[in-house]
């Protein structure tokens, strides 16, 4: 995923871009968008909400599909979708 992350010069200008108005906004002038600092309690809070997408994007990969089945969802082919030039949705 992220061997040829730097080869994506549209990626890499948005990241960028982000980053920058995020200082000018946060850092240089702190009063334009009325920001307090977070306690450590705050920090770790954002950090796991923050992480059970990447903790649970893996384990559901990995779930046999009988499992998924048994809770009657209807299931994508994302290998088919994305032959087919579809998106997913």
């Amino acid at each position: 995923m992220f061997a040829q992350l730097g080869h994506n010069w549209y990626f890499l200008g948005v990241v960028l871009g982000e980053f920058a108005v995020q200082f000018i906004c946060t850092g240089l002038t702190p009063g334009m968008t009325r920001t307090c600092a977070l306690t450590r309690e705050e920090w770790g809070a954002c950090l796991m909400l923050g992480s059970t997408a990447l903790l649970a994007s893996p384990l559901l990969k990995c779930t046999p599909r009988r499992w998924v089945e048994k809770f009657n969802v209807g299931l994508v082919d994302e290998a088919r979708v994305v032959d087919e030039g579809g998106m997913l949705g």
